[in-house]
């Protein structure tokens, strides 16, 4: 009956989660500081709840996953925009340019680590 109320809350967790990077991504689209950071105290909060039901993920589980890691990935895609569109605007108004983090680039040396196997 326990593994039972562990599906349960697997499903519970995974629910939210979906709806947390939905919120997320609405955020970014209005450049909504607080609902951002509401969405990743919200992710953090499930990520470390479903972190101790690890071994009691089914593939449906596994699937819904996937499903959420590919929400994450365009809400990065997003995000990344949504800071360049504010240092183009502090560009704008003030004349200065703000510090720029380096966004992410590929390392092309020609060489491929495989740690797959």
């Amino acid at each position: 009956m326990k593994e039972a109320t562990n599906q349960r809350t697997i499903d519970e967790i995974l629910t939210e989660l979906a709806q947390a990077i939905e919120a997320e991504r609405q955020a970014l689209i209005s450049l909504d500081e607080v609902g951002m950071d509401a969405a990743l105290t919200m992710k953090v909060s499930l990520a470390a709840e479903l972190e101790p039901l690890q071994a009691q993920l089914t593939s449906e589980h596994r699937a819904r996953l996937a499903v959420v890691h590919g929400a994450l990935r365009n809400n990065l895609v997003l995000l990344v925009h949504a800071r360049d569109h504010v240092q183009g605007v502090i560009e704008l108004f003030t004349g200065a340019s703000p510090v720029r983090r380096p966004s992410y680039q590929p390392h092309h040396d020609g060489g491929r680590l495989n740690l797959r196997g």
